[in-house]
């Protein structure tokens, strides 16, 4: 799951937004300087990258992309899941996404003091290009694979991700809405554990 899903995943806990926002950029058990909350949000992203990497319905939307992008199948897959989350957001959710899209931006700026260097550029160039409603377009979802694509340390052929969707959109659509809902039943079970 990439951004969006993260955000989604949250279900309006700003505290927990922030900290699976976080989750991206903190590595290890280095919690000292963020408050117990947040620190709740950042074990929260890391279940949902746990669970949505062992489950094997993601595992056969991976197998679309492993022959041409190979080791960065998983990361194709979290984008394409995001291009699907944002095009039937109204299936999962009553706010628009728009409106969802201004909120996460303003309250991860507010929080942007806790970020690396790394995690602020990207919140900036997130909030600046509005990556999380552009997810919604086929061209949205394009400009994010070739950006992708510039910033890996290895050829990684993430600019063959769009034409893999195109070509197999109708069967990653109908294994995004068949994960997503299990996904969203495990993290909620997650909250509750960490709000024990």
């Amino acid at each position: 799951m990439n951004f969006l899903a993260h955000q989604h995943l949250s279900f309006k806990d700003e505290d927990l937004r922030v900290g699976n926002f976080l989750g991206d950029f903190v590595k290890g058990s280095k919690f000292s300087e963020i408050p117990e909350p947040i620190v709740k949000g950042i074990i929260l992203h890391r279940h949902i990258d746990w669970y949505t990497d062992n489950h094997e319905v993601v595992d056969e939307a991976k197998q679309f992309f492993r022959a041409d992008i190979g080791k960065y199948a998983g990361v194709a897959g979290d984008l394409a899941f995001d291009h699907f989350l944002a095009k039937n957001w109204h299936e999962y959710s009553t706010e628009g996404l728009e409106e969802f899209s201004r909120e996460t931006y303003r309250l991860l700026n507010e929080h942007a003091h806790l970020l690396d260097e790394r995690g602020k550029m990207t919140l900036f160039y997130m909030s600046k290009n509005n990556w999380l409603l552009n997810y919604a377009s086929f061209e949205g979802i394009e400009r994010s694979f070739k950006g992708l694509s510039t910033r890996t340390r290895f050829k990684s052929n993430l600019e063959k991700g769009p034409d893999i969707i195109r070509k197999n959109y109708h069967e990653l659509e109908g294994l995004f809405k068949k994960f997503y809902p299990i996904l969203q039943e495990s993290t909620l079970k997650k909250i509750e554990e960490l709000s024990d």
